[in-house]
């Protein structure tokens, strides 16, 4: 497989699904990516604005749901 071979695709949602399932599956999929991308040569892998970008604002996201649930303090905890 080459980097040619690899396209970006839509995140699939089930019928009716709420815009908290969206938020937290677009949250997954973009860690997913991240820690497992860039093993077939990605030519977006080593652009570290991207990332950078992606994670502050997932970050953002899981931290305004955290609050917004009462989790904070179970969000923040270090195991």
């Amino acid at each position: 497989m080459t980097a040619v071979d690899l396209d970006f695709r839509d995140v699939g949602f089930n019928p009716g699904a709420s815009d908290l399932e969206r938020v937290v599956r677009f949250a997954q999929t973009v860690r997913n990516n991240l820690f497992h991308g860039g093993k077939h040569g990605s030519a977006y892998w080593n652009d570290a604005d991207r990332m950078r970008l992606l994670l502050e604002t997932t970050i953002a996201v899981l931290d305004d749901l955290a609050d917004q649930m009462g989790l904070t303090s179970d969000y923040r905890s270090e195991y």
